[in-house]
């Protein structure tokens, strides 16, 4: 037997033995999205003796038995997923993703730290997985203690600082569960006003990307359009805060070969991966892809080395003067700041880069009322994920224009014709009205 072999043994504890090291007082990290240690945080819901812990985490994608069966204990992320199940317990915490590292360090300060992993190699390293390498190796140098969850259902990703190797954990369990797994979502094929909608949006965007662009893009059933006409692209690259599943079809169909690439050629260059089971399967010891920690990925001198960068986000609400919303509702935390700054402005530093914020013109809520996505004014309570002096195009189903060569007033006036017709009456009142035309 090897010396890390054995050395893996002598750590092995079941999960219940192994989170009793977890004291009153203690800040634990349970980790990510996908890669989120769910055997050992549910061992530590049954320890009968804590009720003062503090619990970090981020983007997770599964409710956890926790929340019910340890009311006392905190809890802090720096991007909501199932976390908002939590209501005002969680306490948000926002940083870019390009600083995540920071958050470790100086906002969390984890003494444990449950670290889910891929089953060791034939050198004792084992792979942090599909979203882990975001930021698992700061965690690992900010906590006092580490425990290894190790899943055989957890890939094996070629990457930097993607791995952790036996000797660096202090105790090891065994767990294997199915990795949680997110489908893109599509548009109801019956609702042929938002296929039109969504073929309109998405025909303005294409006609921004050309052949060579290297891509930051996200899911969107609004969007889904794009990634079907992508198929008529070539030679397009990656360099994305999140592999997605059409990312993968495109991989297959050539369209992405990464030729064009100036920052590592060849390879599609993430930090998350987020989609159905075949997508991990594909991932899984993929030469052609590469994983860093988001501080690297997203951060806008290295997005800008690739020529022809091209990011595309999402909006909540778009203003007159061209501030977003993203993240938040009125008074209300929805997801996290993320990567979206970082990829808007790091692709305008990319030469002949581009930066596209979209949305829809306007929205039902699940109240069946309408409202616009184009504000004069951004709902009170809002906070501002990119600031006006940031944004570049902007998209709607009715056009698409670049804020960025207009003056304010200027851009009142596009932004208006962006919006809905039932709105833009509204809209140019309010704006004669605050003086911005």
């Amino acid at each position: 037997m090897s010396a890390w072999r054995k050395e893996y043994e002598d750590k092995l504890r079941t999960p219940e033995e192994a989170v009793k090291i977890v004291n009153n007082g203690d800040c634990v990290y349970i980790g990510v999205a996908n890669s989120q240690a769910h055997v050992l945080t549910e061992a530590l819901a049954t320890c009968e003796n804590l009720d003062e812990v503090t619990i970090g985490s981020a983007l997770l994608m599964r409710p956890l038995s926790i929340w019910q069966a340890k009311p006392n204990f905190k809890y802090i992320s720096y991007f909501l997923g199932a976390e908002r199940l939590l209501g005002n317990k969680v306490d948000y915490s926002s940083v870019w993703l390009s600083e995540m590292n920071k958050w470790y360090k100086n906002v969390l300060h984890p003494d444990i730290s449950f670290i889910e992993v891929s089953p060791p190699d034939e050198d004792g390293y084992m792979c942090y997985g599909l979203t882990g390498t975001t930021s698992h190796c700061y965690a690992v140098e900010a906590s006092k203690k580490i425990i290894l969850q190790v899943n055989k259902h957890v890939p094996y990703i070629y990457g930097e600082n993607n791995l952790i190797h036996v000797s660096e954990a202090d105790l090891i369990v065994e767990g294997d569960m199915q990795m949680p797994a997110s489908i893109l979502e599509n548009i109801d094929p019956s609702d042929t006003a938002e296929l039109e909608r969504a073929a309109r949006t998405s025909q303005f965007i294409i006609d921004l990307i050309d052949d060579g662009s290297c891509l930051q893009l996200v899911g969107n059933p609004t969007i889904n359009d794009v990634f079907r006409a992508l198929k008529n692209k070539n030679d397009l690259g990656i360099h994305s805060e999140a592999f997605i599943e059409p990312f993968m079809e495109l991989m297959k169909e050539g369209n992405i070969n990464n030729s064009r690439k100036t920052l590592y050629p060849g390879q599609s260059l993430f930090g998350i991966a987020v989609g159905p089971p075949e997508m991990y399967e594909f991932l899984h010891r993929n030469k052609d892809v590469h994983c860093m920690p988001l501080p690297f990925v997203n951060n806008p001198i290295n997005i800008a080395k690739n020529d022809n960068a091209v990011a595309l986000n999402t909006a909540l609400y778009i203003d007159l003067q061209g501030q977003v919303a993203s993240d938040s509702m009125p008074r209300r935390q929805y997801s996290g700041i993320g990567g979206q700054f970082d990829f808007t402005y790091g692709a305008q530093l990319s030469k002949n880069g581009k930066s596209i914020i979209t949305c829809n013109s306007d929205y039902t809520n699940s109240k069946g009322e309408r409202g616009s996505r184009i504000v004069t004014e951004l709902p009170q309570g809002t906070p501002v994920a990119i600031p006006r002096h940031t944004i570049n195009y902007v998209v709607t189903e009715f056009g698409c224009i670049n804020l960025k060569t207009l003056t304010m007033k200027d851009r009142a006036r596009a932004m208006i014709s962006l919006a809905h017709p039932d709105y833009r009456d509204q809209l140019t009142q309010e704006a004669k009205d605050f003086g911005y035309i």
